[in-house]
């Protein structure tokens, strides 16, 4: 019995120096804030002493295929998104010092749970105490929580309290089953209570508060299981296009990944031919139809097309993308059906390279539902510009591409939701505009003519339709890829100059007409601009051992000339000389005598250049003076005679040396 007395008190001192040590230590905090459904934000006071930041892990509980989340920040705070609100996930704060890492902070928490606790006791012995302090901030949706616990110091054993235990102690009241509406939220502070139920566990360098205030796990494996066998009851009508990002940044490895998700998207709906219609675009520098609305019939179908849709690659154009479903996956010959709602589903890793807010809004303006969804890189500001309203149930974004998965749960759901309520507003006669008559000669321009093609500009002609548009959208851009530019003109115009073209490149140019509601067919042509005028007739003359001199005609609208001069003298390194001018000649010196010259000439149009014109020619080489003579031969002396040559000699350099080499001079 003394012995078994000693215990206690001995841990009783030790609970009190721990409660201290936690309590104590307000800088040790950890505060939780639920910006969303599915993200976290999280702070912690930053600790003393020389660090190099911190590392933050978050991963779900054991045997649980989605993958963990890890992020590095210099700064005491971070922020998670992707995660599922119904999910329980382990989170560990790491000290990063050097090479080395100490663990700071551990807690288990649960999305729904957090937001579900209004109040939790501090005091198992005080059930009828006041709430602690509650810190929310009324007016939004967050929801905080401040964590006084599990802190980490360098003690060489680990206290743990039982989550077991501390279920049979935690009074009935703190945990209500739902959320209180209307009433704020308060601050679960944990403290370690009196010693009972508490064991002692050796542990080699640090000591682990854990208190597990979740609610059974049991809960959390029935949502995950009800989320994972949901299935959409609705047979309404409703054209759902898939459009898919498929550019360089995303990688053959995380498109697997997109299949997978799009597949459990897919996966509750009823899909046939008198129902759902799913069709799906993959787009990068130029859009793809993979499969049409009236593809397939069969939800089977579907799913066996996305197991097998391959990965396509290139740049990342979200705009063009759009303008693609618009005119081609919309259309009735595409399987689209006039009094189905008209649902797009958009996936991106990244800002589009071309603006996506026309083609968007044109959708929408029609009636037609957007839901962005990012992940990685994608520019959030881009998505929320893209999507539909409302935005906190058509934009979605996380940060890798294994958490896509954590968004079938609630994103089918509101599909679902969505699919029901645009049905149930056809049938009750209050329908959502859709494009009438999608195509036909009332509704689309014809015969497109280019005309005036230049190297820099080109001008379109076309018939107008019988019905007048609003306006016209004209589409430009290069064919082997560039940035797509758009002129937007009135509903009454019939041509468009284009200006600023890239020379020598083939352009694919559309015309679309748009009305109040709808988009008619667009026109499309492909045309070619021309090169840029290059310098002609060009020739050289008055050569010599180190100068030539070139002349051409001139080229139309060019401002000034680039001349280069280049060779490579015996077998040395190349060398080029560079020359501009205005006019049409120009006299290129100090050259090497006996040596070939490549002689190129360019007319300069501001920055840009023509195709050049050149050819080779080669210096002359030194000759040496003609008929030498002598003259005055004496027993000492003698005179030397030669011909003057008929270029302009500097000095002459005469050199003499005897038969016997015994007398020599110069």
């Amino acid at each position: 019995m003394l012995a078994h007395g000693l215990f206690w008190i001995a841990c009783i001192m030790l609970t009190s120096h721990i409660v201290l040590r936690v309590c104590g230590q307000g800088s040790n905090r950890l505060k939780l804030t639920v910006l969303s459904e599915d993200r976290l934000q999280m702070k912690w006071k930053e600790t003393e002493g020389n660090t190099n930041g911190y590392k933050v892990r978050v991963k779900p509980m054991a045997g649980d295929s989605e993958q963990e989340v890890m992020l590095k920040t210099k700064t005491a705070k971070a922020t998670v998104g992707g995660l599922s609100p119904t999910k329980e996930y382990t989170l560990q704060i790491y000290i990063l010092n050097g090479s080395q890492e100490a663990l700071f902070v551990k807690r288990r928490f649960v999305i729904e749970e957090l937001k579900n606790f209004s109040q939790v006791r501090s005091h198992r012995r005080n059930p009828t105490s006041a709430p602690e302090k509650a810190e929310t901030f009324l007016g939004t949706t967050a929801a905080e929580y401040i964590l006084e616990s599990e802190v980490f110091s360098p003690l060489t054993s680990e206290t743990l309290i039982r989550k077991d235990e501390l279920d049979k102690k935690r009074p009935n009241a703190a945990i209500p089953k739902g959320g209180v509406e209307n009433e704020p939220p308060a601050e679960p502070t944990m403290k370690l209570a009196s010693p009972t139920t508490m064991r002692i566990t050796p542990l080699p360098s640090q000591m682990d508060f854990e208190m597990d205030y979740l609610a059974p796990e049991k809960t959390t494996r029935e949502s995950l299981r009800r989320a994972s066998n949901f299935q959409c009851d609705s047979s309404a009508t409703t054209d759902i296009v898939l459009l898919v990002d498929g550019s360089w940044s995303i990688g053959r490895n995380n498109f697997m990944l997109i299949r997978e998700f799009l597949a459990a998207l897919v996966a509750p709906f009823n899909v046939a031919g008198d129902k759902i219609r799913v069709g799906l675009s993959q787009y990068s520098s130029d859009p793809r139809t993979e499969w049409d609305l009236k593809t397939y019939t069969t939800r089977d179908e579907v799913l066996g097309a996305l197991r097998s849709l391959q990965y396509k690659g290139g740049n990342t154009f979200t705009g063009l993308a759009l303008t693609h479903v618009l005119e081609r996956n919309l259309k009735p010959e595409a399987g689209a059906r006039s009094e189905a709602p008209k649902l797009i589903i958009l996936l991106t890793d990244g800002k589009s390279q071309d603006d996506a807010g026309p083609s968007a809004q044109t959708l929408k303006n029609m009636g037609i539902e957007i839901f962005a969804v990012g992940v990685k890189n994608a520019d959030e500001a881009e998505l929320r510009q893209v999507a539909s309203e409302p935005l906190e149930l058509t934009v979605y974004n996380v940060l890798d591409f294994p958490l896509l998965s954590s968004l079938v749960g609630r994103l089918t759901r509101v599909l679902c939701a969505r699919i029901k309520e645009k049905n149930k507003e056809e049938n009750t006669g209050d329908p959502v505009e859709t494009a009438p008559g999608n195509g036909g000669a009332h509704l689309s321009p014809s015969n497109l003519v280019v005309k005036e093609v230049t190297a820099r500009s080109m001008h379109l002609i076309w018939k107008p339709p019988l019905t007048p548009p609003k306006k016209y959208r004209v589409v430009y851009y290069p064919s082997r890829g560039g940035i797509p530019k758009e002129v937007v003109l009135d509903g009454s115009a019939s041509s468009a100059q284009l200006f600023n073209l890239t020379s020598h490149t083939e352009y694919l140019v559309s015309v679309f007409p748009i009305y109040e509601n709808a988009v008619g067919d667009g026109l499309r042509g492909i045309t070619s601009t021309l090169p840029l005028s290059a310098p002609h007739s060009l020739r050289a003359s008055e050569i010599s051992h180190n100068s030539i001199k070139l002349t051409w005609q001139p080229a139309d609208g060019a401002t000034q000339y680039l001349v280069l001069c280049s060779s490579a003298p015996n077998g040395a390194n190349d060398h080029t000389k560079e020359a501009k001018v205005i006019k049409t000649e120009v006299l290129l010196g100090g050259l090497s005598p006996s040596t070939e010259y490549s002689l190129a000439v360019y007319a300069m149009y501001g920055e840009d250049a023509s195709d050049p014109a050149s050819i080779q020619e080669t210096t002359l080489a030194l000759s040496p003076p003609p008929r030498l003579s002598f003259s005055d031969v004496s027993h000492g002396s003698v005179r030397v005679n030669w011909e003057a040559t008929l270029r302009a000699v500097k000095a002459h350099r005469v050199t003499y040396m005897s038969s016997r080499g015994s007398n020599t001079g110069e």
